[in-house]
């Protein structure tokens, strides 16, 4: 029996990761904590790689607490009736997927200039066989990257990396493979509030209910006097969805279905501007609105990044020193925030996004596309040409497939 749990990769999958923890032989103390003690410190572990190094220890751990569960199932499978204003209005069906990023440390005992990564899992099945469950690994900031890396490492040995949970994160695929670009979509699994709120590609907000094998969304009703100019991003963000349309103006709906808006317009932005995008992030338990110009050339981007003000009902401008460390990642399917210290090297105050003027480089890495914003310099750089700030892909072995022209240029809309 091998002394560490590994995560083992077969090779009858080309895009399929099951995940297999073998038994750790531990010192003969593990043994001997009273069961309801395990069973008291199980019960607190709410995520499932907590859960997973838990039950790994030994075998009396393992017996003390069952593997992780989601207090709802997914996939689900979600329904719109899509169209705006009632104008050319069809059907059209997804499945509701999660999942999760994780930052992949070194041990806190390793050489303090080395860091980890982030890595972006969802759950895919079981194996029949082995009837253990299959993930797939994908890229935590782009939907473009199709599969796998192609030098993927067979076997991932968990105890000797610090694994940390950093974000859950929802999409709706169709054809069991594919993201809609064009939708824009929130979770919660919370048995209190067990929904998910949407974003069409007009900007019109969906909810639906779910618990069951399929969700149906409907259109969702403001019942508030303002007209709201196209819903741009929508997050679950204490205990309640909150969405923000392209002027800047934000509504919040709770578990009741109440809806308030809990943030006016910005100033600085025109309702007009398409060019203008929102982004919703939560960090260190506030909730930061990111303004974004993205059209022209690299030089002419612009960002600006808002926190919420509950109390006034405005988003208040925030200068580069407020972040401190933090660093803002916008993914496709969600946003997120970490600590830079996390990542010896990289500075603080940075955007990290996907710039898609920017080409892929020959060895279809994907890095090509990714960029950080300094909110200290006002500049932006593209990671190939500074690898010490790509925080996303371990080895350079590691090369991740580009998704073909073909499944990108797929729409559904």
């Amino acid at each position: 029996m091998s002394k560490n749990p590994r995560l083992q990769v077969p090779c009858s999958s080309e895009n399929t990761t099951t995940y297999k923890i073998d038994r750790l032989d531990m010192a003969s103390g593990a043994d001997n904590i009273p069961h309801e003690l395990l069973a008291n410190i199980g019960n607190r572990l709410n995520t499932k790689t907590d859960v997973s190094r838990f039950r790994a220890v030994c075998k009396s751990w393992r017996s003390s607490i069952p593997p992780f569960k989601n207090l709802l199932q997914l996939p689900s499978e979600v329904w719109f009736a899509v169209g705006e204003d009632g104008i050319d209005s069809y059907c059209v069906g997804f499945t509701l997927v999660e999942s999760a990023v994780y930052h992949i440390a070194p041990p806190a005992d390793d050489d303090p200039r080395k860091r980890g990564w982030l890595i972006n899992v969802k759950e895919v099945g079981t194996d029949q066989l082995s009837e253990q469950p299959t993930h797939r690994m994908l890229h935590p900031l782009s939907r473009l990257f199709g599969g796998q890396p192609k030098s993927l490492p067979k076997v991932f040995n968990l105890m000797e990396f610090r694994v940390f949970e950093v974000a859950k994160m929802y999409s709706l695929v169709y054809d069991h493979e594919m993201p809609d670009d064009h939708l824009k979509v929130a979770a919660s699994l919370n048995l209190d509030f067990p929904a998910v709120m949407a974003i069409d590609p007009f900007g019109t907000l969906y909810y639906g209910e779910l618990g069951g094998d399929v969700v149906e969304c409907i259109n969702f009703p403001l019942k508030l006097d303002d007209l709201y100019p196209g819903f741009q991003d929508v997050i679950f963000y204490k205990g309640r969805f909150c969405a923000v349309c392209r002027d800047g103006r934000s509504v919040g709906v709770d578990s009741c279905l109440n809806t308030e808006l809990i943030a006016s317009p910005l100033a600085t932005s025109s309702c007009h501007d398409d060019k203008r995008k929102k982004k919703l992030v939560e960090s260190l338990g506030e909730l930061l609105l990111v303004d974004m110009y993205l059209y022209g050339k690299p030089l002419d981007f612009t960002f600006e990044i808002f926190k919420l003000d509950a109390h006034k009902k405005q988003w208040a401008k925030l200068e580069a020193q407020a972040l401190d460390d933090r660093i803002l990642v916008l993914g496709d399917d969600g946003c997120y925030s970490l600590s830079a210290r996390d990542f010896p090297g990289v500075e603080g105050r940075c955007i990290y996004f996907k710039e898609a003027s920017y080409k892929c480089n020959e060895l279809e890495n994907m890095s090509g596309e990714i960029a950080v914003y300094s909110l200290d310099s006002g500049r932006v750089s593209q990671i190939t040409d500074f690898p010490g700030l790509n925080i996303f892909c371990p080895p350079t072995t590691w090369r991740w497939r580009i998704m073909n022209k073909a499944a990108r240029k797929r729409k559904m809309w």
